[in-house]
């Protein structure tokens, strides 16, 4: 496996530097969903006199399946280990392209262009590629690090609120875990709507601290789950319908519970916590699947061990605990219950 950090460039206009592909030679398989591919994959195609494989858009298909079809077409199509395979889009292709890359001809060269502020500040950074499973999602996989990482602001003028919020999450969670400084900006600005250049330069700045004081994943890298054991069940319960950035959000919110019901957080922080998503996704949506479905799901996330979900602590605003500990059961029950509370108060408010 590539092990050194991958470069990474912030532009404002990619498609007018084609300079930038030289390096990489002239054989491109340019990957991204039937969306992106109408916005921007196809013009970028053009430029670049190559070839395009676009799969229908969601988490659905972020699978083996789709996985397979899109190395078949490679390989009927002749693409050879000279190949560099651009993963343009959101979350979801960074995954799934570069999941790709990482197995074809047992390894081709790799760029990520986000499109997404979610796949900006999180997905395309680092080096984990999966696809989901029937069981659990990002449950196959490969640590596989790009040769190259360019992120572009001008995607995100053509973004919806909703997809930015979704991104915000990422850079919410990034400030608490490790930088009540961010925690603070955005409680006293929320996310600006203008230029995002420098709040995202801070978040990935944060990410990549994390990754680099652990390459190897010996523990410090769980900081990155905060919230996710939650969320990623609330993904597979809902058949991806709450899509990752907002189940991000609700998993944070418990998840700090359960920091305070540890003897972590402090009342007043749990507060500052809630009334920063409860103002940004409001309104909140309430969880009604049953607490063993839920446990169930999280019985089988890849941080789990011997059958108990694992999650990481918030210590206090801006200092995460590493690496991930146990949840205990009925613990997890009183943080739903609590969730729920709080979901009902926002309404009645």
């Amino acid at each position: 496996m590539k092990n050194e950090p991958s470069p990474l460039f912030f532009t404002r206009s990619i498609f007018d530097q084609l300079e930038l592909f030289e390096p990489f030679g002239s054989e491109f398989a340019i990957i991204c969903d039937e969306t992106v591919a109408g916005l921007y994959g196809n013009k970028l195609k053009q430029n670049l006199h190559c070839q395009l494989f676009a799969y229908h858009p969601g988490e659905k298909s972020k699978t083996r399946v789709v996985k397979q079809e899109i190395e078949d077409q490679l390989l009927q199509n002749g693409f050879s280990s000279d190949t560099t395979i651009i993963a343009l889009g959101g979350g979801v292709t960074t995954d799934l392209a570069g999941f790709v890359a990482a197995t074809y001809l047992r390894g081709v060269k790799l760029i990520i262009i986000p499109t997404t502020l979610l796949a900006m500040v999180d997905a395309a950074i680092g080096s984990k590629r999966a696809v989901n499973t029937p069981y659990a999602k990002n449950s196959i996989g490969a640590l596989y690090p790009a040769d190259a990482i360019w992120i572009d602001t001008v995607f995100l003028k053509s973004l919806s609120e909703s997809l930015r919020l979704e991104g915000y999450s990422e850079m919410l969670k990034h400030a608490l875990i490790l930088s009540e400084y961010e925690f603070k900006f955005f409680e006293e600005n929320g996310l600006p709507t203008q230029d995002l250049l420098d709040p995202i330069r801070r978040s990935v700045s944060i990410k990549q601290a994390v990754i680099e004081q652990d390459r190897t994943q010996k523990g410090y890298r769980d900081l990155l789950n905060f919230g996710h054991t939650v969320a990623h069940a609330l993904e597979k319960l809902s058949d991806y319908s709450i899509p990752h950035g907002i189940a991000v959000a609700y998993g944070m919110l418990i998840e700090s519970y359960l920091s305070y019901l540890e003897g972590h957080l402090s009342e007043s922080e749990i507060k500052r916590i809630v009334n920063i998503i409860r103002k940004s996704y409001a309104p909140l949506g309430e969880i009604t699947y049953s607490l063993d479905n839920l446990w169930q799901v999280m019985q089988r996330d890849k941080k789990s061990k011997q059958g108990i979900p694992r999650q990481v602590h918030l210590k206090r605003i801006g200092k995460a605990i590493a690496p991930c500990a146990p949840i205990d059961k009925e613990q997890f029950k009183r943080a739903l219950i609590w969730y729920n509370d709080v979901v009902s108060q926002c309404i009645s408010t």
